[in-house]
């Protein structure tokens, strides 16, 4: 198994407020990648957000 699957999992998440002052209170970590998630998958592709009310 390649090792980048072994090492713990590191993401930042910033929700709707963000506060740059926080900014290491964004980030989480879980156990290694190949035991936190069952697929990865990568979609080179970027589209605009819209707003839903």
């Amino acid at each position: 198994m390649a090792r980048w699957l072994r090492r713990p999992l590191r993401t930042r998440v910033i929700g709707p407020v963000y506060d740059p002052a926080r900014d290491r209170n964004s980030r989480g970590e879980a156990g290694p990648l190949a035991d936190s998630l069952d697929a990865v998958v990568h979609l080179p592709r970027l589209d605009p957000t819209t707003l839903a009310m």
